[in-house]
């Protein structure tokens, strides 16, 4: 023989067998919305930190290459390619703490371009961007 079940018993068997939650389980959903979109607006953050520290890098290449080809040319100047480079990362933008050197010697040349991708996160470091391009001065011949 079987024992009696309470009422309380028989009514969270039958709820559970429809499929609603009981007394218990009230809230629980919008905890685990909460947890999740929490969950999901730290990973979208940091992907998009990823990509602007990306972008800055990309940024610095560029600005770098095209201090490169002004400092390189036979007429140029290391401050040539040094103006060049930074009007090219003015230009693009995203790197903060722009610093840009510059380097033209007897046979090559030479324009280093560092910096810091814009910060989402505060307090968490990135490291620095840093691009450098280098290559021969041209000579003209006759």
């Amino acid at each position: 023989m079987t024992r009696p079940r309470s009422c309380t018993q028989l009514k969270r068997n039958f709820a559970a067998q429809l499929g609603t939650r009981t007394r218990r389980e009230h809230g629980a959903q919008a905890l685990q919305a909460a947890i999740t979109g929490m969950i999901g607006i730290a990973l979208v953050m940091t992907i998009l930190q990823g990509w602007m520290f990306y972008a800055a890098s990309n940024t610095a290449r560029s600005a770098a290459q095209a201090g490169l080809q002004a400092a390189r040319v036979a007429d140029g100047s290391a401050g040539a390619g040094r103006a060049a480079a930074l009007s090219n990362a003015a230009t693009v933008g995203g790197i903060a703490n722009l610093a840009v050197t510059a380097d033209r010697g007897g046979q090559t040349a030479r324009v280093i371009v560092t910096g810091a991708a814009p910060v989402i996160f505060p307090g968490v470091p990135l490291p620095e961007i840093r691009a450098e391009a280098g290559g021969p001065i041209e000579r003209v011949t006759r």
